[in-house]
């Protein structure tokens, strides 16, 4: 007998089973942040198959839109999957840390100077 004969039709996995139910990750992931993982760091028994390929794929840098289409899934999966792979110290955000008020003056400063010439 197989799976089809009772009506179950396999298919894609809900996103909100990848994700445990949440919608919202806790960092602020942007589709251009660069992710990486922490060398030597022993992964859990416990954790996914799913945060395991993510893990798997940011050996190397790689940015968040990046792991989502290597991996095909939706961006707001990846993003809420890599924050729990952050929270836990397995996964580390690579880059620029500057505050976003210091990102606006920069840019007002470029302006100007692009306005003088």
């Amino acid at each position: 007998m197989s799976p089809t004969d009772h009506g179950f039709r396999p298919g894609p996995v809900p996103t909100w089973v990848l994700t445990g139910g949440r919608t919202r990750p806790k960092a602020t992931l942007r589709p251009e942040t660069l992710l990486t993982t922490m060398a030597h760091r022993p992964v859990p028994d416990t954790t996914t198959v799913q945060k395991r390929e993510l893990l798997g794929l940011c050996r190397q840098r790689l940015s968040l839109v990046e792991a989502s289409a290597h991996l095909g899934w939706p961006m707001s999966v990846v993003r809420i999957l890599a924050s729990d792979l952050i929270d836990v110290g397995l996964l580390v955000m690579v880059g620029d840390e500057t505050p976003d008020h210091n990102r606006l003056e920069t840019l007002e400063k470029l302006l100007a100077g692009l306005r003088r010439l």
